[in-house]
């Protein structure tokens, strides 16, 4: 029943209910069509009044949507208007899919977006481990609510594709981009009255209650070490943490950041503590990511000119470069969905003070056999010295974060740079 559940192609149920309502009108006589007419508009109307009622309102900046039957509202981006549908036709009543219009109409069993659906806590891990690619959005000891993301292939990106299908691909991937903002604005609309958190090992509030009882007893001493919560959380996903160590940690006694590092894999793991802030509460993973294998092999520099010349790394490892330049990549593995470059002066915080200086987005025209993306960045006219990187942005809504690359503008004095250096000595870059 799950299964049929999360299947993105929901036709068969609508196909049933037609044939119900087609055996009824088909009656012979003008009494049977009135009584079957008659027997419709109470349906419908029954079902009007006892099903999901959505309320969508537009604001300046988003899209309102209300279910009541399932008691949660969420934000959709404008952009998205008039381009999605809620499919309410599953067999169930606390599922519900938002489609891409366009593809589910032209394309039957395809668009899938994303999908929500409302179970009993006693079903929900149950339920992740028989379908990928769920997320708890909010959990109590009763019940709580999932996002599903599609686990096959919703786009029309097939040979031979039209001009058209291209179009709605490019359309639903920009809007696939948006579900992690969607997700954010999540909320109920009355509130139960219990504490909704939200954790990667998704236990309810009433477990992570009992177990933080159970470790002021005694029992479950690891828990009150964050190294070990990591250990024993990554082994329970299969992992072998005998040979890995954190090569990165960040945070104080409530809330930390870590990176794992095992067996050539990288973990990013966060925790932290929902009862007690003490040294005594509990460590709970919040969230849990494996950094990608490095796709990029290497990242070329050319200067934007007929002939290309390649701009080489000095010995002092500043690239010297011009306001237009072109970098190549080439990658192996999974094809990112977008490739965004950044530009940060030197001396100040990456996340802060970035400026986007160069973007490239699928479907890709490769340079070569070799996949050999290409991109021309334009940095500002203020640009003196500073930073370079990369975000690789994937279908999962994960990313990837390059290394940095020192460049420095041609027009920028050698004694400027000198002088900077122990600023750019402070920086967080690497």
């Amino acid at each position: 029943m799950l299964e049929k559940m999360f299947t993105t192609k929901m036709s068969a149920d609508k196909k049933k209910l037609q044939s119900r309502f087609s055996k009824i009108r088909s009656k012979n006589g003008k009494t049977s069509k009135f009584i079957a007419l008659a027997v419709f508009a109470v349906i419908i109307v029954s079902i009007i009044c006892v099903s999901i009622w959505v309320a969508v309102s537009s604001q300046d900046d988003m899209i309102l949507y209300k279910n009541e039957a399932m008691n949660f509202k969420l934000e959709i981006p404008l952009t998205w208007q008039g381009k999605y549908i809620v499919d309410e036709s599953a067999v169930d009543e606390n599922y519900i899919a938002f489609k891409h219009k366009r593809i589910a109409e032209k394309h039957d069993g395809m668009g899938t977006l994303f999908s929500v659906i409302k179970l009993p806590d006693s079903e929900i891990d149950e339920y992740m481990n028989m379908v990928p690619n769920q997320t708890v959005w909010w959990r109590n000891q009763d019940y709580g609510y999932l996002i599903g993301r599609p686990t096959d292939v919703q786009v029309p990106i097939f040979a031979g594709n039209d001009e058209e299908g291209i179009k709605l691909a490019e359309e639903y991937q920009k809007m696939y981009r948006d579900i992690s903002y969607i997700e954010s604005t999540f909320s109920l609309i009355n509130d139960v009255g219990t504490p909704n958190i939200v954790n990667a090992e998704n236990l309810s509030y009433a477990q992570i209650k009992d177990l933080q009882r159970q470790v002021d007893n005694g029992h479950f001493p690891w828990r009150i070490d964050y190294e070990q919560v990591i250990q024993m959380y990554l082994s329970g996903k299969g992992i072998d943490v005998e040979d890995g160590e954190i090569i990165a940690f960040a945070g104080d006694g409530e809330g930390c950041s870590a990176t794992y590092s095992v067996d050539g894999n990288t973990y990013i793991v966060d925790l932290f503590k929902p009862i007690e802030k003490s040294e005594h509460g509990i460590w709970v993973v919040r969230s849990f990511e494996k950094k990608k294998s490095a796709i990029i092999r290497e990242v070329f520099f050319y200067k934007a000119t007929p002939e290309q010349p390649m701009i080489e790394k000095g010995d002092d490892g500043w690239y010297k470069i011009s306001s237009v330049i072109d970098a190549h990549f080439q990658y192996e593995g999974e094809e990112p969905v977008s490739v965004v470059a950044y530009f940060t002066p030197a001396g100040t915080e990456m996340d802060e003070y970035k400026r986007e200086v160069g973007k490239i987005t699928a479907p890709y025209t490769y340079m070569t056999m070799s996949k050999t993306l290409t991109m021309q960045i334009q940095f500002p006219k203020n640009a003196t010295i500073g930073h370079l990187w990369f975000v690789f942005k994937f279908e999962d809504g994960s990313s990837e974060i390059s290394d940095t690359f020192n460049v420095i503008m041609e027009s920028y004095s050698s004694d400027a740079k000198e002088a900077l250096e122990p600023v750019v000595d402070a920086a967080i870059f690497n």
